[in-house]
């Protein structure tokens, strides 16, 4: 079996995160892994901040600010230790900024959930996890809370496996 020395957690910052937090901190603790949580803005942040802003640094900083509150917030509430978890943020497109800090950073998993919205993002093949699950490079577990179900996507393979959810793999 592979040792896991890092584990990426991407958030949207719903209480989804709950559940990735869950299973990252259980594989953490097994394989005494790094956690890393870490939300992508979906914007290009000069085309969303008020042109009229002298400084968009300080925008930039204090919107970095609040997100790491939020994150920090979501982190306490799954009664896991603050200090055991790396919390990152970063903007651009999700899909991409998951994949390339995954790959930079050289992350052994991925961990995400899926919302309830999965099945029409499915079907289309939109879904944020999905796309990172089908063009990363590093393996992707994800989680769909609400279902209690999640899908593993080796990086072997060319499709993603469905399971069934059980708390103790």
């Amino acid at each position: 079996m592979k040792t896991l020395k890092k584990i990426l957690v991407p958030t949207d910052l719903t209480l989804n995160l709950l559940a990735a937090i869950e299973h990252a901190s259980n594989l953490g603790r097994a394989f005494n892994a790094e956690i890393h949580i870490m939300h992508a803005v979906d914007c290009n942040p000069y085309d969303s901040i008020p042109r009229e802003s002298d400084d968009m640094e300080e925008l930039l900083k204090s919107l970095d600010i609040k997100i790491l509150e939020q994150m920090s917030s979501l982190v306490h509430k799954s009664k896991i230790d603050l200090n055991a978890v790396s919390l990152v943020v970063k903007f651009g497109d999700p899909v991409k900024e998951i994949i390339k800090y995954a790959e930079e950073e050289n992350f052994d998993l991925v961990i995400m959930t899926s919302t309830a919205e999965y099945k029409v993002y499915e079907e289309v093949g939109q879904s944020i996890a999905h796309r990172v699950s089908q063009k990363s490079g590093v393996q992707v577990i994800v989680i769909k809370p609400a279902l209690e179900r999640f899908a593993l996507r080796s990086q072997n393979m060319n499709h993603t496996l469905l399971y069934d959810y059980d708390d103790n793999y």
